[in-house]
């Protein structure tokens, strides 16, 4: 179930290992350095998941999240969370994100691709 994907990170150390990683698993790769401009992306960009770290400079992961939920059509789009310290994001996030997942860092390989999985089979 390849499509296209997009990863909001702002390490580029981060997006290219996360490339790598679903583009050898047949997913075609958009990269964003920043909220913004993964919000942007989403505009014009037909995506079927978003990889978004949730620390990041501008504005964070979780309102990135939140803004990409009031745009037409993509309110159920899922979103896989990845994060050093789940803390009380899930809480904060859980109940008006019902499409996001958390992935605690550093990231099990194995483990993301199958979570990407489901989520992209729990949206079809």
């Amino acid at each position: 179930m390849a499509g296209k994907i997009l990863i909001v990170d702002d390490s580029a150390v981060a997006r290219k290992e996360l490339k790598q990683l679903f583009g050898k698993n047949g997913f075609d790769v958009l990269e964003a350095a920043d909220a913004a401009e993964g919000l942007e992306m989403l505009k014009s960009e037909a995506v079927v998941l978003v990889l978004c770290d949730v620390v990041m400079p501008g504005m964070d992961g979780k309102k990135m999240v939140s803004a990409l939920r009031k745009i037409d059509g993509l309110a159920t789009l899922p979103v896989v969370m990845l994060t050093a310290d789940l803390g009380n994001n899930v809480d904060e996030m859980s109940h008006s994100a019902v499409e996001t997942v958390w992935i605690t860092k550093p990231i099990n390989h194995s483990i993301l691709l199958e979570v990407a999985t489901r989520a992209l089979n729990a949206a079809n």
